[in-house]
């Protein structure tokens, strides 16, 4: 099984006392074991990155793990063509859009988020739309 981790997935990560962290958490348990491969968009980290920096989270602590992610798991730009593809895709929001793109491009089966917005698309004819904690119980059930 292939995932895309969408940016507010690693920022529960880095910034542990935001809501639903402890599911996103445990899903990083499960991508660190190598029971599902994951892809993350360049944009992810670097926004994430920013934000966990200004939420005073230690540089140290955001390096370790973006060093990690960037050695165990498929970081991706986005690109021409997904950039081309979200902005044809008629969303008001390019940035979701994009990264769904990305996500499509790289082939993966299940695209977590907590982004209420995208996880109401529920299921494509491409990709399964989940939260962390939906991911977590369906791997569970596995």
């Amino acid at each position: 099984m292939k995932i895309f981790c969408d940016t507010n997935v690693i920022l529960d990560i880095l910034i542990k006392d935001r809501p639903g962290s402890q599911y996103s958490l445990k899903m990083w348990e499960t991508i660190r074991s190598n029971i599902v491969e994951a892809v993350v968009s360049t944009q992810s980290l670097i926004d994430s990155y920013y934000t966990a920096l200004k939420s005073n989270i230690l540089k140290q602590e955001i390096d370790l793990a973006v060093y990690w992610m960037m050695d165990h798991i498929n970081v991706r730009p986005i690109g021409f063509f997904e950039m081309h593809e979200a902005l044809l895709s008629g969303d008001k929001d390019v940035e979701d859009a994009s990264q769904i793109e990305l996500a499509k491009t790289e082939h993966c089966d299940v695209f977590v988020t907590s982004d209420l917005e995208i996880l109401s698309r529920g299921e494509s004819d491409y990709m399964l739309f989940l939260s962390p904690s939906e991911f977590i119980a369906r791997m569970t059930e596995a």
